[in-house]
């Protein structure tokens, strides 16, 4: 920080007149904190709590129905995997939820354990910036297993705000497929769901998009916060590494998620306040001559108090002279 008294010029001697940097500003570093754990079991755990209500006005991440049975419980608990960690567990895939893992790229190209697990469907999240994508083809993999997949490119943190709804969505829809034989219809009783089918995303390290990615799914499906899903993630994948450009992007997340829940619960006001009695509006009746003088007379004296108010507030110099 320059002070006020280093500051002089060959015309004379100047004082800041606000304190200023030569550095470019950054941002903040996003830090995670370490989560709350429960060690009564004998082994940490964490528990997740999150919204029994499912507030989207849409099926943008999937039937609404679906989801709502997804977070019945309103909690989830998860053992920590802080104690019993190896080195060697970032080769291979870790369970999130009994229906969803995070692994790396080696792991999904171990047909044994896709095989033996049960996986029915494969989510590559691609860089498409740091080369070709061949060996990230997740179609091809899951080709030769004879089960779904998805390919999910992203070129820059901003992306996943963009393409992760599209593959969450896509996700979902093959869950719904393989929970209780079929989709369920906006008739059936909200209740807890049996899925059959089974989800691997994964990048090449398993630490680093593909973890985004299923922190971003929590916070869609889950409704918790962008720190609560990295924190949820990480306790079963502890060498996960999210840079702070991606936790930056997940925030701008959150915050999209929020809006939208908080339009979906508008709507389902205004939906229910319809069905009520509608109230006639009193008829407006057009303006008269005098009524278009007056506004005319009012518009001139308000555009005259603001070219007032407009002077009165000019701007001050970043630096004052200190020989005045």
């Amino acid at each position: 920080m320059v002070s006020a008294e280093d500051l002089t010029t060959s015309h004379g001697s100047y004082v800041a007149a606000y304190s200023w940097s030569e550095r470019l500003s950054e941002p903040s570093s996003f830090t995670i904190p370490p989560p709350t754990l429960d060690f009564s079991q004998g082994q940490p755990s964490m528990t997740v709590k999150h919204s029994k209500s499912m507030d989207y006005g849409s099926n943008r991440f999937g039937n609404p129905v679906f989801l709502q049975a997804l977070i019945t419980d309103g909690s989830v608990t998860l053992t920590h995997k802080m104690l019993d960690w190896r080195y060697d567990d970032r080769r291979e895939a870790q369970m999130v939820l009994p229906y969803l893992y995070i692994g790396p790229l080696s792991a999904a190209k171990n047909e044994k354990f896709i095989r033996e697990r049960g996986f029915t469907f494969l989510v590559s999240v691609r860089s498409t910036a740091s080369g070709p994508t061949r060996t990230m083809d997740a179609a091809k993999m899951a080709a030769q297993y004879g089960i779904s997949s998805c390919n999910v490119d992203i070129d820059s943190p901003i992306d996943l705000m963009r393409k992760f709804p599209a593959a969450i969505k896509t996700i979902n829809d093959h869950l719904e497929y393989t929970a209780n034989g079929g989709s369920l219809s906006l008739t059936d009783n909200v209740r807890p769901v049996v899925i059959q089918g089974k989800v691997l995303i994964f990048c090449e390290t398993g630490n680093e998009r593909s973890a985004a990615f299923v922190a971003a799914y929590l916070m869609a499906v889950f409704n918790v916060d962008v720190i609560t899903a990295i924190q949820a993630v990480q306790s079963q994948r502890f060498s996960i590494c999210i840079d702070d450009s991606t936790k930056n992007a997940l925030g701008t997340f959150e915050t999209l998620l929020r809006a939208e829940r908080d339009v979906g619960r508008a709507n389902k006001l205004s939906n229910k306040d319809s069905r009520k009695e509608i109230v006639r509006q009193p008829a407006r009746f057009k303006r008269t001559l005098d009524n278009v003088y007056n506004d005319d007379e009012t518009m001139e004296t308000h555009n005259w108090c603001s070219n007032l108010q407009g002077e009165a507030r000019r701007g001050s110099a970043p630096f004052h002279d200190m020989e005045e």
